[in-house]
């Protein structure tokens, strides 16, 4: 089981793009996805179910890796600043408050429960950043959008 789980997370981390740092998260989040998800001794049932005795609802789970738009507190921005920062997911919540997200531009761990953008990888953000960075017309186009 262990191989199982460190092959999981790698490739999940290698997928998503995100630093080696982000392993722990990685592997964290494969054990999760490992307990809540069918098992074949209990009949395809989820695991969670006979320890805990509730049933398992699957609407929060999300895409490790994707871009999410967590929400700025407004005491520390002005009226006129954005009112999201846009962040990777990194982690599912383990209590009752949020999610775990990492905040690139500031090199920032939050903990928030907000908007999710699956569609997008952090790895999709490195290759809009080197896109621009190689060609100027289009980075400037970009930031009008």
């Amino acid at each position: 089981m262990n191989m199982t789980i460190l092959e999981c997370a790698r490739s999940m981390r290698i997928h998503t793009g995100l630093p080696k740092q982000f392993w722990v998260d990685a592997v964290n989040t494969t054990v999760y996805l490992i307990n809540i998800g069918p098992s074949v001794p209990l009949s395809c049932g989820i695991l969670e179910v006979p320890w805990t005795g509730k049933v398992v609802n699957l609407n929060h789970l999300r895409t490790f890796g994707c871009i999410s738009y967590v929400h700025v507190e407004l005491d520390r921005e002005s009226k006129l600043d954005s009112k999201s920062k846009r962040c990777i997911f990194i982690k599912y919540r383990t209590s009752k408050y949020g999610y775990r997200f990492w905040d690139p531009k500031n090199q920032r761990i939050l903990r928030h429960k907000d908007v999710f953008n699956e569609k997008k990888m952090y790895k999709d953000l490195l290759t809009e950043r080197s896109t621009s960075e190689k060609n100027p017309r289009v980075a400037s186009r970009s930031t009008l959008e």
